[in-house]
Order: C-alpha cells, then sequence, then structure tokens
C-alpha cells in the first residue's frame, strides 16, 4: 500500500487536487458507506420528493459520482427513467416528479379503503 501512495504522490500527470481525491478515496474504501448513502437517499426521495445529496467525501466529483450511483439504483431497482426525475448536477439536487401524484394516489387508496371498512362494518 505504501508503495501505491508514494506512486500517486510522485505522478506528475496528477494535479494535486486528484492526488488528494485519489488518496481520500484509497483511505476510505469498500466500508460500505457509500452503499448505505444511496439507500437512504433513495428512501429520502420516495419519502419527500426532493433531496439535495451530499457525500461523506468533500469534493465536488464525489457528489457527483454518488448522484450517478443513487440514478443508476433508481433505474435498475425502481425502473424510474429520466422522465421520472429532474437532476441538477449544479446543486445536487433529485427531484421525482412522480412524487405529488403518488401521494394523491396513496391519499385517495387510504379513502377507498376506509369507505369499504364502514361499508363492511355495517354488513
Amino acid at each position: 500500500m505504501n508503495d501505491y501512495i508514494k506512486y500517486i504522490l510522485e505522478d506528475n500527470s496528477y494535479s494535486d487536487r486528484q492526488k488528494l481525491d485519489t488518496l481520500v478515496g484509497f483511505l476510505h474504501r469498500q466500508n460500505g458507506y457509500t452503499t448505505r448513502l444511496v439507500d437512504e437517499y433513495i428512501q429520502l426521495l420516495f419519502t419527500i420528493g426532493k433531496i439535495q445529496v451530499k457525500n461523506h467525501y468533500p469534493t465536488i466529483s464525489a457528489s457527483q459520482d454518488l448522484i450517478s450511483r443513487i440514478l443508476n439504483r433508481l433505474q435498475l431497482e425502481h425502473n424510474l427513467t429520466k422522465e421520472d426525475l429532474s437532476v441538477n448536477k449544479n446543486t445536487f439536487e433529485i427531484t421525482y416528479n412522480a412524487f405529488d401524484k403518488k401521494q394523491e394516489d396513496r391519499k385517495y387508496l387510504k379513502k377507498c379503503i376506509g369507505e369499504l371498512k364502514f361499508k363492511l362494518s355495517i354488513v
């Protein structure tokens, strides 16, 4: 591992920012924290309809990577497309466009269930 760190520090093809990003990423790699962040942000998106993404690494590229991971997971596991989401990569915000409609559908569904329960209790 020390050889890899020395290689990165001595390689002149990297800018200082790239060296820092690479070494910080290497330091925190494989702890599962990014995966947990993706899970939490997706749950939050489905709960409130809009999220502002911020990675635990203090770099813009890390937040952009986190947005990409969230979007990939939403596409693969929830079949959401670009039409379902609005993404602002400058402010790191993701908006679930169908959120309000889903909330209306859930309210209507709860109302229908309540009415059916009431009818069944009378019979």
